[in-house]
């Protein structure tokens, strides 16, 4: 990206600024909920904790990355976390003693807020919550053992100057861990991807198709909820912005150790508004979400999809020199 490019980005990033807080400062407790969000159905959540921790048999993507690639001296080092929303990551990593100090940052202040008090109610005192905006001020020079970056990179217009930051505030030899989505850019799937949603959605039982978004009357959904992309823009500016760009931008200025792709190319939307039907206490709707799991993979494997999630170990690359 050339300066006069950069410019504009940065001015077009900063005027999105407010619409950014304003947004992620209301309440998206539905959109997380066990009946629509496609992660809150505990197979789909084992499923991805299985591939985003390269088969591991047991922990979180959290735990594996903690004891693959920082080991018994995790509790001494000092850690950031680059877009930590109410602080759920940053307490889990201290449950894991995978950091002596971390500095924990976000654009909106009510969501600062609650991180700071769920900290506290938690005993936590060596995590240093603060409102910052990634993508004008960058990060601070502190030389960090790690960064964190769950689900936030696909939420930054600035991909390069971020990762430059976050590649500049590093410590020689640090790391930098990423779960996110890497999908198409607001999320304007390719034909394939929506004519596969389409197909499998159909082969889907209609008492399992039963909307559990609220207010819906339980209706039968006819098609997935795949949103319009001029909706997304209007709902939220950042979302999915520069997501397609994430791993090439990673891999410019850091050597990516370990790459496991997590799928979610068909699950996140299929299962998005109906997760609520799918329970362990109905073989029937287990039997049909592991018929999903098997299309899902199928192409996948053969390369007529590729992952929208992926969870990145990598380490800065000494050759690097940011432009400029």
């Amino acid at each position: 990206m050339n300066d006069q490019a950069g410019a504009e980005v940065a001015t077009e990033a900063s005027a999105n600024a407010e619409a950014v807080r304003a947004r992620w400062s209301e309440n998206h407790d539905e959109a997380f909920s066990r009946e629509v969000f496609w992660l809150a159905v505990r197979e789909v959540r084992d499923r991805y904790r299985f591939k985003a921790t390269g088969g591991e048999a047991s922990g979180t993507w959290t735990s594996y990355l903690v004891n693959r690639f920082l080991g018994p001296e995790a509790h001494a080092l000092h850690a950031v976390s680059l877009g930590c929303g109410p602080g759920s990551l940053e307490r889990e990593l201290h449950q894991l003693r995978s950091f002596s100090r971390c500095d924990a940052f976000d654009i909106t202040p009510a969501t600062i807020e609650t991180a700071r008090s769920e900290a506290a109610r938690s005993g936590i005192s060596n995590i240093d919550y603060a409102v910052r905006d990634l993508q004008s001020e960058g990060l601070p020079r502190k030389g960090y053992d790690v960064a964190w970056c769950n689900a936030i990179l696909h939420h930054i217009e600035r991909l390069e100057f971020v990762l430059d930051e976050v590649h500049a505030s590093l410590a020689p030899g640090g790391w930098l861990f990423v779960n996110d989505y890497v999908g198409a850019n607001r999320f304007d799937m390719p034909e394939r991807q929506r004519e596969c949603l389409s197909s499998l959605f159909r082969l889907i039982p209609q008492r399992l198709r039963r909307s559990c978004f609220e207010g819906s009357g339980r209706h039968v959904m006819s098609a997935p909820a795949i949103p319009d992309p001029e909706a997304v823009v209007r709902a939220d500016p950042s979302e999915a912005v520069r997501s397609e760009d994430i791993v090439a931008a990673i891999g410019e200025r850091f050597d990516i150790v370990a790459r496991h792709d997590c799928g979610g190319s068909l699950l996140h939307w299929i299962l998005g508004g109906i997760a609520g039907n799918f329970t362990s206490g109905d073989p029937a709707s287990m039997r049909c979400l592991q018929m999903l799991f098997d299309a899902e993979d199928v192409l996948l494997e053969s390369g007529e999809l590729t992952s929208d999630f992926v969870v990145i170990a990598a380490r800065p690359k000494a050759s690097y020199r940011r432009p400029g």
